[in-house]
C-alpha cells in the first residue's frame, strides 16, 4: 500500500515537472514569434521612411527644376540686351544646377527622435520585455506543487494581453502610419512653392521693357528686378521645410517612444503582480 502511494505520488511530480517544462517552453515560443512580429515592424517603418524620402526628394528636384527653368527663360529673353548685366542671374542659376545635385532638405532617418530614441529604445524594451517574461516563467516553474493548479492559472496569464512584447510593436507601428502625413505635408509646401514660382517670375511685366537695341528708355526697373530675382535660394525653403518637417517628426517619435517606456513599465508592474499573486496561490495551497 506504501509502495502504492509512493508511485502515484511519483507520477504526480512528474506530471508536475512536464507542466512546468511546458509553460517555459510556451512562453519561450510566445516571445520569440512576438519578437520576429517585432522586427518586421521595424523594417516596415524603415521603408516608409524610405518612400517617404524619396517621395519628398522628388518633390525638391522639381522644385530645382522649376527655378533653373524660369531663370533660364528670362536668361534666353534678355541675353540679346546689351545694356543689361546677367551676371547675378547667371550666377544664381549656375548655384541651382550646384544645389540640385549637393542640397537637400534633412532625411527623416536622421531625425534625432527616430534614430536615437525610438528605434534604440524599442529595441532594447522588446529584448528586456522578453528576458522578464521568460525568467518570470522559469522561476513559476522551479516552484511547482503536485497539482500545478496555481501554475496553470497563473502561468497561462504570461502569454496574454496586456503581457505582450507585441504591445511594442503597436507603438512602431502607430508611429509608422502617420509617416506618409509628414512626408504629404512637405511635398505640400514644395508644390505651393513651386506654384508662386511663375507670378514671382512674372512681376516683371511691371516694368517697361525697350527693344534690344533701344540704349535711351531707362532699363532701372529691369536691372532691379534682375538683381532681386537673382537673390531667390533654396536655403529659405529648405530651412522652411525642414521646419515643417521637424515639427511633425518629433512629435510623432517621441509620443511613439513614451509609448514603447509606458508599455514597458506597465508590463513589469503586471508580471510582478502575477508572480506575486502566484507566490499566495502556492502559500495558500500549501
Amino acid at each position: 500500500m506504501n509502495h502504492h502511494l509512493a508511485l502515484v505520488g511519483a507520477l504526480l511530480l512528474v506530471s508536475g515537472n512536464l507542466a512546468a517544462g511546458t509553460l517555459t517552453a510556451t512562453v519561450s515560443g510566445k516571445v520569440t514569434e512576438s519578437l520576429a512580429k517585432f522586427n518586421d515592424a521595424l523594417n516596415t517603418i524603415n521603408a516608409t521612411v524610405t518612400t517617404a524620402n524619396s517621395n519628398m526628394a522628388s518633390a525638391w528636384m522639381n522644385w530645382f527644376d522649376t527655378q533653373i527653368a524660369q531663370y533660364t527663360s528670362l536668361i534666353d529673353r534678355f541675353q540679346q540686351y546689351p545694356m543689361l548685366d546677367l551676371n547675378a542671374i547667371n550666377s544664381a542659376r549656375n548655384d541651382l544646377y550646384f544645389e540640385r545635385n549637393y542640397s537637400e532638405p534633412a532625411k527623416l532617418e536622421d531625425d534625432h527622435y527616430l534614430t536615437y530614441m525610438l528605434i534604440p529604445n524599442a529595441n532594447l524594451a522588446a529584448s528586456q520585455i522578453g528576458d522578464i517574461l521568460n525568467a518570470a516563467a522559469a522561476d513559476m516553474s522551479a516552484q511547482t506543487t503536485p497539482t500545478n493548479n496555481c501554475l496553470n492559472q497563473y502561468g497561462a496569464l504570461l502569454t496574454t494581453s496586456p503581457i505582450t512584447i507585441d504591445r511594442v510593436t503597436d507603438c512602431i507601428l502607430g508611429a509608422n502610419e502617420k509617416i506618409p502625413r509628414i512626408e504629404g505635408n512637405v511635398i505640400v509646401h514644395i508644390n505651393a512653392d513651386i506654384t508662386l514660382a511663375p507670378p514671382t517670375f512674372n512681376l516683371l511685366n511691371i516694368c517697361n521693357i525697350p527693344e534690344p537695341t533701344d540704349t535711351s528708355s531707362s532699363n532701372i526697373c529691369l536691372t532691379q528686378y534682375i538683381s532681386r530675382i537673382s537673390q531667390m535660394k533654396s536655403y529659405r525653403l529648405r530651412s522652411s521645410i525642414d521646419t515643417v518637417r521637424y515639427q511633425q517628426s518629433a512629435m510623432i517619435f517621441s509620443t511613439a517612444d513614451r509609448c514603447v517606456k509606458l508599455v514597458q513599465n506597465d508590463i513589469q508592474d503586471t508580471v510582478d503582480r502575477v508572480k506575486a499573486d502566484f507566490a499566495n496561490c502556492l502559500s495558500s495551497s500549501a
